[in-house]
């Protein structure tokens, strides 16, 4: 069994968990002008005294404020919010899918789960015999095809991001940090893994490999016998996760 370090999905899962924080924040915000306002309307019709009119003017002000803001943070994030959760959640079980996967490589084979740079994380990264491989897993449903350079999703291109260019970026980060920390050339090879979908015509697209979860095993796995300081790419990848203790699997 691959040896794992990281959690997989982590970065998926916290965007759950802040949406689910705003939603909580907007709710008590709006909770307590709707207390003030009960209990403002129970303070007139006893009779007590009012507060005085700058008092009174600055608490309205003050709350109105605080509501029109929860009001407008609550529509952006039921607008948004629950759409980028959905694919948050999705997004997570895609990944456990593929990690699931990758800890039944042999035991020279190391995986990294989520590992975050500073416009995004990298869902996976492998390192064995056969190479250092930068996975980007993708949790579309139905079919993905290619027409000439373009990779489509059920007949058109993704509307998210484009998942190529993404692909390279990750590549080319886990490159640079290892020139730099390492001042060798290791090049890794880009993997675009979709979890649930149908891959038509499995293929290179603008030198990403674009598989379903059923191939991911066997590319990895027949890969060329790859000459790499495997041991110091270990390392320099452990100490950017924060020296995440390992796991065996």
């Amino acid at each position: 069994m691959a040896k794992i370090v990281g959690e997989m999905g982590a970065s998926s899962r916290r965007v759950i968990e802040r949406w689910e924080a705003l939603r909580k924040l907007t709710l008590c915000i709006a909770s307590v002008f709707i207390l003030y306002m009960g209990v403002a309307a129970l303070w007139e019709s006893m009779g007590l005294p009012t507060p005085p009119l700058p008092v009174k003017l600055m608490a309205m002000v003050a709350l109105s404020v605080g509501f029109v803001w929860a009001l407008r943070r609550v529509h952006r994030a039921f607008a948004t919010g629950e759409k980028r959760r959905g694919q948050a959640m999705c997004g997570a079980k895609g990944d456990d899918v593929v990690g699931r996967l990758l800890a039944e490589l042999p035991d020279d084979y190391h995986v990294f789960h989520d590992l975050s740079r500073l416009c995004g994380d990298i869902d996976h990264i492998v390192i064995g015999p056969t190479g250092l491989f930068i996975i980007e897993t993708k949790a579309h449903g139905g079919k993905v095809s290619v027409e000439g350079d373009m990779l489509l999703v059920n007949g058109h291109p993704p509307v998210e991001k484009d998942l190529l260019a993404q692909s390279w970026r990750n590549a080319y980060w886990v490159h640079d940090l290892l020139q730099n920390t390492l001042a060798v050339e290791i090049f890794p090879v880009p993997l675009l893994v979709f979890a649930h979908a149908f891959v038509s015509a499995p293929c290179p697209v603008k030198g990403v490999r674009v598989l379903n979860k059923r191939l991911l095993l066997q590319t990895i796995l027949k890969g060329p016998h790859a000459d790499l300081p495997i041991a110091r790419v270990i390392e320099v990848l452990r100490q950017k996760m924060g020296a995440t203790p390992m796991i065996t699997g």
